[in-house]
């Protein structure tokens, strides 16, 4: 009985026909992941809060909250108007308390705020929730900042009077960025006062939840 032939490993290999391993190159293009924003290390509000009874604090707050839930590296402080004496029973987060008609509060705030090394400051304005004419006392606290701050603008009137008018031009000119909600607004603050587009930027208004019911 013959034996089967064994071919040796070295003649197996040799039998095998390279050009049927040849592999197609293919090029690959990588699609680069975009870097998440940093966010400054300390950050002021400064506007209404809540418990406060007031659509600017309930604005401050649930912003503050928002910025806390995507950064949580970042520390938030938060900087409330009072419009009583006693003021209010705020959370752990407001650290300086302005009283609304004492201008004086306004300067020390601003003191407070570049001895805390903050690195951006938030200004919700709205008028009459900061005391003067027309709300003139934040400029006392706006004027006397070393750091950047962005002012999200809440109303901007088409029609102002003298003292409205001056109270928001300054503003315009002091902020490094204007937020407004609308089209119509940014429309206003380049028509009106003369606001350079490319200082605005206009981030829609967000609103709770809700279910409404027919009367």
């Amino acid at each position: 009985m013959a034996l089967p032939k064994i071919i040796p490993l070295v003649e197996t290999v040799a039998l095998i026909e390279m050009q049927s391993l040849e592999l197609e190159e293919k090029p690959v293009t990588l699609t680069p992941v975009p870097a998440r924003p940093a966010l400054p290390t300390r950050i002021a509000v400064v506007g209404n809060y809540l418990p406060r009874h007031c659509g600017i604090a309930t604005f401050t707050t649930d912003l503050c909250d928002a910025l806390h839930a995507e950064y949580g590296a970042t520390e938030l402080l938060a900087l409330p108007v009072n419009d009583t004496e006693e003021g209010y029973d705020y959370p752990i987060r407001v650290r300086f308390e302005l009283s609304e008609n004492n201008l004086a509060s306004y300067r020390q705030a601003a003191d407070f705020l570049n001895f805390s090394n903050v690195d951006l400051v938030c200004l919700q304005h709205e008028y009459g929730i900061f005391g003067g004419r027309a709300g003139a006392h934040i400029l006392e606290l706006l004027r006397h900042l070393h750091m950047p701050f962005v002012t999200t603008l809440h109303t901007v009137l088409r029609d102002p009077n003298p003292d409205e008018r001056a109270v928001m031009e300054e503003i315009a000119t002091l902020s490094d960025r204007l937020i407004v909600m609308s089209q119509q607004s940014a429309d206003i603050l380049q028509e009106v006062f003369h606001v350079p587009s490319d200082k605005i930027d206009l981030i829609p208004h967000g609103i709770h939840g809700a279910f409404f019911a027919d009367a």
